[in-house]
């Protein structure tokens, strides 16, 4: 009988040593990846417990409390809303290694900085769980505190790093980015073409289609873009073939004023003078043939009577001539 008594008592004790413990504390911290990873909410449970005279911290991360904030991709900081996935599942699924800072305080006396690698997610339990040593870890007697737990409290939690990185979701700000650069690049386009600077608004549609190749709309722009500066570079060549025109047609080259203002309503066929211009050279250049002919007959004509006034006249010299004869034969 005397040793069960001694044995109840010994398990009411050690009973009673586990039941040292402070109530269980909620803290709620935003994480910030200092690269690539989710900006987030979490929050912590913990309690203080008088472990077999050893003080300890059991903690957990709750990760089906966490809440995401944003991601930090490549330095920027992008909304979540609208991704095709279930931003809840994927920033739950991939929270992992978590390193916990914090202040440990014995009511209102700081005792020192706790740092608490790798805190994990689990239900929070008693000495059989994960704990950490705090009282060993700063140095100090757990005499001093193990009928204290309750009078333990943590402050200034955050976390120092936490391993959260999600490759689907930053394979969909990928996506978002090239969107991004392309909705840039197509609106630099169109000021520059709206502004006539078509070799930079052509470099700035190819730059949209090096960031979504074969896009049709992008394509589109670009063969529209390349037309318009084709028929300015033909607008400005039908301009400077015209004023050779007009220097031929001023020369009285009419022939050669005519094939240049004839070009440049080719090159221009909305050109205000060129085609006009071009017929009425074609109508001096016919007057000038229709003249040239006139002055030929008439230089024909005028060569024609006067040869035919010699030979007339050659011909009355001659009949003169042979009737003198006859009658000097007659009279002989």
């Amino acid at each position: 009988m005397g040793r069960v008594v001694i044995l109840l008592v010994f398990v009411m004790g050690a009973f009673g040593l586990l039941a040292q413990e402070s109530q269980v504390y909620s803290v709620t911290t935003t994480y910030t990846p200092p690269e690539n990873g989710f900006k987030m909410s979490i929050q912590f449970r913990y309690k203080f417990i008088n472990c077999f005279g050893e003080v300890a911290l059991a903690i957990t991360k709750d990760k089906d409390k966490a809440t995401p904030i944003s991601y930090i991709y490549n330095g920027i900081e992008y909304s979540l809303s609208g991704l095709a996935v279930d931003v809840q599942k994927e920033m739950r699924t991939n929270i992992g290694l978590t390193d916990v800072k914090a202040d440990l305080y014995h009511s209102t006396n700081r005792l020192g900085a706790l740092t608490l690698s790798n805190v994990i997610d689990w239900d929070i339990g008693g000495c059989f769980g994960q704990t950490y040593h705090v009282t060993k870890m700063l140095g100090l007697s757990d005499a001093a505190y193990k009928e204290h737990v309750a009078e333990l409290l943590l402050k200034n939690l955050y976390i120092s790093s936490m391993s959260n990185r999600s490759y689907k979701i930053e394979g969909l700000l990928k996506e978002v980015e090239k969107q991004k650069g392309y909705d840039t690049k197509m609106s630099e386009a169109a000021s520059l073409k709206s502004q006539r600077k078509y070799d930079a608004a052509k470099a700035a549609y190819k730059d949209a289609l090096r960031l979504k190749p074969n896009d049709p709309t992008a394509i589109s722009k670009l063969n529209e873009l390349e037309t318009e500066m084709k028929e300015k570079a033909n607008e400005v060549e039908a301009d400077r073939v015209y004023e050779e025109g007009k220097k031929h047609e001023s020369n009285g080259s009419l022939e050669a004023a005519k094939e240049a203002y004839e070009k440049a309503a080719q090159l221009h066929p909305e050109h205000t003078y060129a085609a006009s211009k071009a017929k009425e050279m074609a109508n001096n250049i016919a007057k000038a043939k229709q003249k040239l002919r006139e002055v030929e007959k008439a230089h024909i004509d005028a060569s024609n009577r006067s040869m035919n006034f010699v030979i007339e006249g050659s011909q009355t010299g001659s009949a003169a001539h042979g009737s003198a004869t006859q009658e000097t034969w007659m009279i002989g």
